[in-house]
């Protein structure tokens, strides 16, 4: 069986009983590691990251991403967060448990990762985030201290990222509220840690005005704090209620946008004057009185709050508008900042294949090189050998055009060794007359002729049978 094989078999056994057994999960986590460190099987790997445990797929890629170097780690980060599939509830518990598990080894990439989750559950900062995610966020990451470990580095991130951190995490903080009491230090703390991360963000009105009802019942000074920031346009006061002001005065919002202190008109306050006393004639002082002595007579504190309310309402309309106007013109420089830096990482990208493809081809003419080499060696060695083939076959040719020479020879003197005994006698007795007994012994020694070739292989057959 395959290792995807195997794969999609596991990951069907926990889709179907939502938990593996022990075994199950170490062959998940091996067999998912070896696809992340295969560069043809890595994107599948992301897949199996989502239909597998979160511990597991959380577990596997940080292992790789801890044995491997600089160059496969930005790999790895850049195409995680590039996947499109890598959506929906599934990715975002995913991307908690990696955030998790950086945090404690790189808080660089913690941040980045945190940017990426926050773009997607606030719509790259044009929606409200679910509420399900937001606890999420919260328990597994802000209550227990998680994310103020991480240094806010934002050195890696778009503007665009670092607002959408900004939200996820003051929606975060503003759903203490939720039946229960403030508590400032941590919302004190994550102001902190959002202001290192960025000293002014850009967000849409509609979400600001969504964080202005989260914080109205924060501390005045983080509110203050919020407002440096960009996170929010109106501060809101709250004051016990007093029999001299109307319930609907107790909660005052100020619009801290302009540097400029609230001025009424000369004519809203008393015992004031647009001219110097020392200016005036005698009458004109009197006159001056009598008029002062009027408005003091007919001056409403409730008109004047009224009047501070309306400045500041228009204020606070201005402020927006020209706030509006800074967010289009900051996404649309962010627009060309993401263009640019698409294209520098296109560049980044090409270069990187270019190099690779340099190093392959002085790899393969190195193999050439070897390889030639080996091919000279090897027909020097062909050669040597047709050489030697050819001698031993003009030795073996040499030697069976000699072998029948030899044997005949041998033989010859074989039968002259044999036969010389037989000849002597047969010398002796050839002149001698022809007697009985002499041509018995000629018979004798005549078959002993033809025995002895017949033990060197001539036969004789056939004659007389008497």
């Amino acid at each position: 069986m395959s290792d995807a094989s195997r794969l999609e078999e596991l990951a069907a056994k926990y889709k179907q009983k939502k938990k593996l057994n022990n075994q199950d999960k170490f062959e998940a986590e091996k067999y998912l590691e070896d696809f992340l460190q295969n560069n043809s099987y890595r994107t599948a790997g992301y897949g199996f990251m989502l239909s597998l445990p979160q511990d597991i797929a959380a577990s596997a890629f940080l292992k790789v991403w801890l044995e491997s170097d600089l160059t496969y780690r930005e790999v790895l980060i850049n195409e995680l967060i590039e996947q499109k599939d890598f959506d929906g509830e599934a990715a975002y518990n995913r991307l908690i448990e990696l955030i998790k598990g950086f945090a404690e080894v790189s808080g660089d990439v913690a941040v980045r990762l945190f940017a990426f989750l926050s773009e997607k559950l606030t719509k790259s900062c044009t929606d409200t985030p679910a509420n399900k995610y937001v606890l999420k966020v919260k328990n597994a990451l802000m209550e227990n201290g998680v994310l103020l470990k991480i240094s806010p580095d934002g050195q890696h991130l778009t503007a665009r990222g670092k607002s959408c951190i900004a939200v996820l995490i003051m929606y975060a903080l503003a759903s203490k509220t939720d039946g229960e009491n403030n508590d400032v230090g941590i919302i004190q703390a994550f102001v902190d840690w959002l202001n290192k991360l960025e000293k002014l963000f850009v967000i849409s009105g509609k979400i600001r005005e969504g964080l202005e009802k989260s914080a109205a019942k924060w501390p005045v000074e983080l509110q203050r704090r919020c407002h440096e920031m960009g996170l929010v346009s109106v501060v809101t006061y709250l004051h016990p209620a007093k029999e001299s002001v109307r319930p609907e005065e107790n909660a005052v919002s100020s619009v801290f946008t302009s540097k400029q202190p609230y001025k009424p008109e000369l004519t809203d306050a008393p015992n004031i004057s647009k001219k110097k006393s020392s200016d005036n004639t005698p009458n004109e002082r009197k006159e001056n009185d009598k008029t002062e002595t009027l408005k003091n007579r007919d001056f409403d504190p409730i008109q004047s709050l009224e009047q501070l309310r309306n400045y500041i309402d228009e204020l606070e309309k201005t402020n927006k508008q020209n706030l509006n106007k800074i967010c289009d013109a900051l996404a649309k420089a962010e627009k060309e900042r993401d263009i640019r830096l698409a294209t520098e990482r296109k560049l980044a990208e090409t270069v990187t294949v270019v190099t690779k493809l340099k190093e392959e081809n002085e790899k393969l003419k190195a193999e050439t090189v070897q390889a030639r080499s080996i091919i000279t060696g090897l027909e020097k060695q062909l050669y040597d050998e047709k050489l030697k083939f050819e001698n031993d076959k003009n030795q073996l040719f040499d030697m069976l055009e000699l072998r029948p020479k030899q044997q005949l020879e041998q033989l010859k003197n074989r039968l002259q060794r044999k036969l010389r005994t037989d000849y002597l006698d047969f010398k002796l007795a050839e002149n001698e007359q022809m007697t009985v007994e002499l041509g018995e012994n000629l018979r004798i020694q005549l078959s002993n002729v033809f025995n002895i070739l017949s033990e060197e292989g001539i036969e004789f057959k056939g004659g007389i049978d008497r």
